[in-house]
């Protein structure tokens, strides 16, 4: 049931709440651009890192659970000790994809007068065909941006999960 709940996040569009939040943020003085982006950031991160750990808790070997209540473990050391470690590549997996997936997302951002790479893109639309270098650029940059997030996460992987490391 939970999981349903959160992945609600990835039915709605990322723009559709900054929409609807914009207003919002206007009249209740939290002003333009950063909280609405924010939120919907949020609600595009959230899903893909949740469904993620709870597949890996989900998907722990049946006789590693069974080991750990044979030596006496509460649920929460299980949880901490045994399901946690296990789950842990696809934890990250979701992580990368949230990461990857909120750093491209944020140029809307620009819409609402937040300043972030989409700046360049929006900026360029307003020139019209004379902006096309700087939509180019921004989006050259969002994309080395959203490359490079998902380089360092993915090299950042093996060093927190070690006993997945192939032995030479």
């Amino acid at each position: 049931m939970s999981v349903a709940v959160i992945n609600i996040g990835r039915a709605i569009p990322s723009f559709a709440i900054i929409a609807l939040l914009f207003p919002l943020s206007i009249q209740y003085g939290f002003g333009l651009g950063f909280w609405p982006t924010c939120v919907a950031l949020v609600a595009l991160g959230v899903p893909p890192m949740f469904t993620n750990t709870y597949a890996g808790i989900a998907g722990t070997p049946p006789e590693f659970v069974e080991a750990g209540r044979g030596i006496g473990m509460t649920g929460g050391e299980l949880l901490r000790k045994v399901e946690l470690p296990s789950a842990l590549p696809l934890v990250f997996t979701g992580l990368r994809v949230s990461a990857v997936q909120i750093v491209a997302t944020a140029t809307l951002g620009a819409i609402v007068g937040y300043e972030c790479l989409g700046s360049f893109i929006v900026a360029g639309l307003a020139r019209g065909s004379a902006g096309q270098s700087t939509i180019l650029a921004g989006a050259l940059l969002v994309a080395g941006l959203a490359l490079l997030v998902d380089i360092v996460l993915n090299v950042l992987e093996p060093r927190f999960t070690p006993w997945l490391r192939r032995v030479r």
